[in-house]
This record gives structure tokens, sequence and C-alpha cells, in this order.
């Protein structure tokens, strides 16, 4: 949960540096939530957003089949199409959740100065 705490943290302190206005952000956070730990390390990083001041209404999940960088990167595709924002913060389970939400926002236009992903374990 702390990893997950942490991840949130450092989003937001990153979305300050570069000036975002929380009106114009979303964050979308990949969720496997048949697996315990990553549900923990999701849960701690959407508590670290609400409890900085993100707005709570445009924290949104959306689940992934599988953990890798297709299985989220699909997950998010879709995601996307629904919502619209200038800007996006991406969390995750671990370091492919994020990149494959990362590669999401590539797939819909957003520019790479548009999106902040922080991985958790290193993996990738």
């Amino acid at each position: 949960r702390k990893v997950g705490d942490r991840q949130g943290q450092e989003l937001l302190k990153e979305m300050r540096r570069r000036g975002w206005k929380a009106s114009e952000t979303g964050a979308l956070v990949i969720v496997a939530e048949g697996l315990e730990t990553a549900r923990l390390r999701t849960d701690g990083a959407i508590t670290a957003l609400k409890v900085g001041g993100f707005p709570a209404a445009q924290v949104y999940t959306t689940p992934t089949k599988t953990n890798d960088i297709p299985g989220s990167q699909q997950a998010a595709k879709s995601f996307l199409e629904t919502k619209k924002f200038k800007n996006w913060v991406v969390a995750g389970m671990n370091d492919n959740t994020v990149l494959g939400g990362i590669r999401a926002t590539e797939d819909h236009g957003y520019a790479a100065e548009n999106v902040i992903g922080i991985g958790i374990n290193g993996v990738d």
C-alpha cells in the first residue's frame, strides 16, 4: 500500500511541477482487482491522489485482463475513447501496466508533455 501511496504522491508532485491545472487533468489507474497486492498498490495511489487534492470525480479505474503492456494498453485504449482531458496521469500495479497506459495515450494522440506515468517495481 505504501508503494502505491508514494506513486500517487509523486504523480501529484510532477503534475504540480509542470503547472498543470487539475480541471484539465484526468487520472487513469489500471487495476488488476483479482490480485491483492495489485489492489493494495492501486488503492494506495488513488487514495494519495485524492488526499493530495486531486478531484475525486476525475480519478478513473479500468481493469486489465493481463498485467503486461499489451493487456493494459488495450484496457486503457478502450477507456480513453470515453473521456477527454488535456493531460493524463497514469498509475498501475507495476511498470508494465503503466507503460501500457502510456502507449494507449500515444495511440490517442497525446504528446509526451501531456502525460505522466510512474511505474512501481522497476521491471522495465
